[in-house]
């Protein structure tokens, strides 16, 4: 083999046995790799919802149960938290907006912090259906109070280059009708230059995908909540934007009930990484002298 076939051959192999990928993204084994709160686990069938990649997919609840009532592999239920807590681990930043009913009713002041779920939902004062389309919190105690208990979450903080792309499937599920309050599920991205929080899908029918009510009803997840209807399987890719450190999360949070709940399945997560500038030209290079190293073979 000539040297510039060698230098060919090594710039070929080199960028994808240094690339970052995302571990157990199939949940074959459990949570294994993934930080998480709240009751989380992953699980075989669920209803009439097998696995997309593999055997088991993950599961996130609005659980209050101690114990699955459902077989699950690492099974873990903390309590959970709210959406403060969940948008601190996963790495996302408060933000401060103008109250729109300061005028009207200055109680809350003229700006109101709060987190990033909350804005995905639009949903910023409490008691104030005419805010937003999904209807108001009842906790009138602070403006964040929507999701303040019961939320569950996972995470993993991995490498990523600028124009790489994730993709998974999620389905969510929900007993929660259309007039209760709105539980939710969402996707994170958090890394240097990005903070963003997807609403995926809540019970009143907003988010990326919207519930399909003539899905089966009248199965549970981990608590022995009858659940249905739920959004099936949907698949959603998002292309990272920034290099560096980037920290992906699932989250589903319950809306200040206990009456009801709401999971959040997640399976075939892939990272499709794009080769640094400088690593493609030099494969341009190394290419063009395999193709010259064969041509002269030829005469």
């Amino acid at each position: 083999m000539s040297k510039l076939r060698k230098l060919a051959v090594v710039v070929l192999l080199s960028p994808f046995a240094a690339n970052a990928d995302i571990i157990n993204g199939s949940f074959e084994n459990g949570l294994s790799g993934w930080s998480r709160i709240g009751a989380t686990g992953a699980v075989g069938q669920v209803g009439p919802f097998g696995a997309t990649a593999g055997d088991r997919h993950a599961l996130l609840e609005t659980s209050v149960e101690v114990d699955p009532v459902r077989e699950a592999v690492d099974y873990s239920n903390d309590g959970g938290g709210g959406d403060e807590l969940i948008s601190d681990l996963v790495g996302l930043p408060r933000i401060t907006v103008a109250n729109p009913f300061f005028d009207e009713d200055p109680i809350w002041g003229p700006t109101i912090t709060t987190t990033l779920f909350e804005l995905a939902r639009q949903d910023l004062v409490p008691g104030r259906e005419e805010f937003g389309p999904l209807g108001p919190c009842y906790d009138h105690t602070e403006a964040d109070a929507c999701f303040d208990d019961g939320g569950a979450a996972i995470w993993q903080t991995f490498d990523a280059r600028a124009g790489s792309v994730v993709s998974f499937d999620f389905n969510f599920i929900s007993n929660e009708g259309p007039f209760q309050i709105t539980d939710a599920a969402f996707v994170t991205l958090s890394g240097p230059g990005l903070a963003a929080a997807i609403l995926l899908a809540d019970s009143r029918g907003n988010g990326v995908s919207a519930i399909d009510d003539t899905l089966p009803y009248g199965y549970s997840l981990f608590s022995d909540v009858t659940y249905g209807p739920a959004t099936g399987y949907e698949s959603l890719s998002l292309t990272i934007t920034e290099s560096g450190p980037i920290t992906l999360g699932f989250t589903v949070l319950n809306s200040s009930d206990s009456q009801g709940g709401s999971g959040l399945l997640i399976d075939n997560l892939r990272l499709t990484t794009v080769p640094e500038p400088g690593i493609l030209a030099l494969l341009g290079i190394g290419m063009a002298g395999m193709g010259f190293a064969r041509n002269r073979r030829k005469t």
